[in-house]
């Protein structure tokens, strides 16, 4: 099913510190469904429980059936960000009830345990 999709990055918690020397994380997340159209937030500095609210906006086809989302730790450089997390999201339920609400649990980048939560808010507009 094609249509709109609005996304809302809204918060996560206990993310675990990359930066174990500094003693720092300055998180944000990139989200996506088509890798050419990648969207992210701010980066929020110096916090394992980052608040976001920040809305972002995506056309879905209909053979588009996940979001990608990544947390990574922003070390600064250009092209210094640490992978933190990484999970996707089923798109068939928002499809189907029009809207999402919830935590998930985050992965942790390539491995099995658990890297925090991220608190998202969707919402689906079918054309």
């Amino acid at each position: 099913m094609a249509g709109n999709l609005s996304v809302t990055v809204v918060a996560a918690t206990k993310l675990k510190d990359k930066d174990t020397f500094h003693r720092s994380d300055d998180a944000y997340v990139e989200i996506y469904i088509d890798e050419n159209n990648k969207q992210r937030t701010k980066t929020i500095s110096h916090e394992t429980n980052p608040v976001w609210n920040e809305t972002f906006e995506f056309s879905v086809g209909p053979d588009q059936d996940h979001l990608y989302v990544n947390v990574y730790d922003d070390d600064g450089s250009k092209n210094s960000h640490d992978p933190a997390a990484s999970t996707n999201i089923k798109l068939d339920r928002v499809k189907e009830t029009g809207a999402v609400d919830g935590w998930l649990d985050l992965p942790k980048y390539l491995g099995f345990r658990s890297a925090g939560q991220i608190h998202m808010r969707m919402n689906f507009q079918a054309q």
